[in-house]
């Protein structure tokens, strides 16, 4: 446990780090008393750094800052809220994961998952405020939406083992995927951006059609834990969230539950069967979907003829070198969850 000095001197090297004019609380002396990790109560964490993601969920900065702030103070008065924008968040997350602390991501998904890779290997233990629109991985692990909820639950939950998939190094918490569904992601921000769409459903459907209308299907050689097999296909879709599995009504639990991926292709018949699953996908699930091909695997390696292909891990975007390796990380991160009665 680190003296009050080494806290003081933890806490001057911290000030500068983010955005400066928002840097964080004010640090006592108070001398960290946390219980050790995995146990139930009130916890004391010997730092605690939120890296608050100003684009998530379309809240006004300033009050959602402040909001945590005053928050996290009632609890523990030596936390930090840095407000981070777009390529700051993974460096940052980088150097506050080093303190091996408590490490807050407060946003969506994609957030969650960036501070995630930076803590891999570090000590430090992951917290979640969701932020975002779906929150998958917040709401797999029954971390609550309300800001309150969420912020009591870093000082009051349990740390659990938690698993997490790679793909070429990118980690994910739900999902990464291949083909069309990457694109679509990119047609959908600048559709937000070109027709101010507030429609999500609005706007999916019009980056559905624009995307269809050009899309042709990728030939895959995969090796699925050691099995090969060549398929033409508009979509490959990695998923490791059983409660975006459930959202969904996909088949695959079975995967999760035995410790390896659900993996989705589809057959490649054509456009018109791809939007008559998209169409599924939005109106009611994918529960009865015969067009989508299910198998397990913890590792899965994908050959295409492309050197570079866009990539889709978690909502966001990066184009990646081939060929794609997946490998599922079991209990690769230790996250804070609501105390098991």
């Amino acid at each position: 446990m680190p003296s009050d000095e080494e806290m003081r001197a933890r806490a001057a090297r911290a000030a500068p780090r983010g955005e400066p004019a928002i840097a964080a609380l004010p640090v006592t002396s108070t001398r960290a008393t946390g219980a050790p990790s995995g146990s139930v109560g009130a916890r004391r964490w010997h730092e605690i750094d939120v890296l608050l993601n100003a684009g998530s969920g379309g809240r006004d900065e300033e009050q959602a800052r402040q909001a945590l702030v005053e928050l996290l103070h009632a609890r523990d008065p030596r936390a930090n809220v840095h407000l981070v924008r777009g390529a700051e968040l993974a460096g940052l997350a980088r150097d506050v994961a080093s303190g091996g602390g408590l490490v807050v991501a407060a946003g969506g998904d994609g957030t969650v998952a960036t501070v995630a890779s930076a803590l891999l290997g570090t000590g430090s233990t992951l917290g979640v405020v969701p932020l975002g629109t779906f929150n998958y991985f917040a709401r797999d692990l029954g971390i609550p939406s309300e800001l309150d909820a969420a912020v009591a639950v870093l000082f009051e939950g349990e740390v659990v083992p938690t698993a997490a998939g790679e793909v070429n190094g990118r980690i994910f918490l739900n999902n990464a995927s291949v083909g069309i569904y990457p694109t679509v992601l990119r047609e959908r921000e600048k559709a937000y951006e070109r027709l101010g769409l507030r429609s999500r459903v609005l706007a999916y459907v019009v980056t559905l059609i624009a995307t269809l209308r050009r899309w042709r299907s990728l030939r895959l050689f995969l090796t699925i834990d050691g099995r090969q097999l060549v398929r033409r296909t508009e979509l490959l879709f990695v998923a490791c969230n059983r409660y975006q599995i459930e959202a969904l009504e996909l088949k695959g639990i079975g995967c999760l539950e035995s410790g390896r991926f659900s993996i989705y292709l589809t057959p490649g018949a054509g456009r018109l069967a791809l939007l008559k699953l998209s169409l599924k996908a939005l109106l009611g699930g994918l529960r009865d979907a015969e067009e989508l091909d299910v198998l397990c695997g913890r590792e899965v390696v994908v050959h295409i003829r492309q050197r570079r292909v866009p990539v889709g891990a978690d909502g966001e975007v990066v184009v990646t070198d081939t060929p794609l390796r997946f490998r599922l990380l079991p209990d690769a991160l230790q996250v804070v969850a609501p105390a098991r009665a």
